[in-house]
């Protein structure tokens, strides 16, 4: 392993030393796979049992009440389902989380291979809105608080602190009581508010790359391997992007539809 007192402390003649990351860019990227993995059983599963839902519920009207009090029947038609829908939402939870560490990143490995070390390392504990913002602004472009690369690190950051920090990530989290505690019992994530979260944060991170790809002085930061990962990841969001949630079906809380088929 390389000696870290005689890394060079002119960013520009690196690499080498190269970048090693932490590990959150796979799980980000993982995460994305699993998720495009599922979706179509989630879709076919959805188109499988809806005529049984209907039916389920006529039985209900008909009968009262008193049919299935304990909604057995039910969970036995819905359970594979829901079950689609928990690993959804699982990863597309760790998706947002890794996509707020991966940004970080990002942004620190930008620092690392633009900036002296005596410049670089000050920088570190800073949040990472702030980082980008001084990255831009010594890089020649001042101004970056007003612009999406700004607002995705912010809302990418803010979601993987309430993530760190054991928040709901949908709700105010400067209040530990408003942010956990429901009148109307627990609350219930499903895959369309999950997904719709999954596509912002790639969105974001790619906002984010795009532009420090855009500003960088060292080529590297945008060597063969980061290009790999970002088109695989781009790849991966036109998949995720085929599925679309809208309106309310009568007895889910959303339509699922594929661009290939309608339901």
């Amino acid at each position: 392993m390389s000696d870290p007192k005689h890394f060079p402390d002119d960013p520009l003649q690196m690499p080498p030393p190269y970048w090693e990351d932490s590990g959150a860019l796979d799980q980000f990227i993982r995460s994305i796979e699993m998720v495009v993995a599922l979706l179509p059983g989630l879709f076919d599963e959805g188109d499988r049992i809806s005529p049984l839902v209907d039916a389920y519920h006529e039985r209900r009207d008909a009968n009262g009440p008193e049919y299935d009090p304990e909604y057995e029947e039910f969970a036995d038609i819905s359970n594979d389902f829901m079950d689609l829908e928990i690993a959804i939402v699982s990863y597309s939870d760790l998706c947002v989380f890794m996509g707020g560490i991966s940004v970080e990143t990002l942004i620190n490995k930008f620092l690392v291979y633009n900036f002296h070390r005596d410049i670089c390392e000050p920088l570190e504990s800073l949040s990472p809105p702030d980082k980008l913002v001084i990255a831009s602004a010594l890089t020649g472009f001042p101004g970056v608080k007003s612009t999406a690369p700004y607002e995705a690190t912010k809302q990418l950051s803010k979601k993987r602190n309430a993530f760190a920090h054991g928040h709901c990530v949908d709700r105010l989290t400067s209040n530990m009581r408003k942010n956990h505690l429901r009148n109307e019992g627990p609350g219930i994530q499903n895959a369309r508010r999950s997904v719709d979260n999954l596509v912002s944060a790639i969105t974001w991170y790619l906002c984010v790359h795009d532009y420090l790809c855009g500003i960088t002085k060292n080529q590297y930061v945008i060597g063969v391997d980061d290009k790999a990962d970002s088109e695989k990841i781009r790849g991966l969001l036109s998949e995720v992007r085929k599925y679309s949630f809208s309106g309310i079906d009568e007895y889910f809380p959303y339509v699922i539809s594929r661009k290939d088929c309608i339901v």
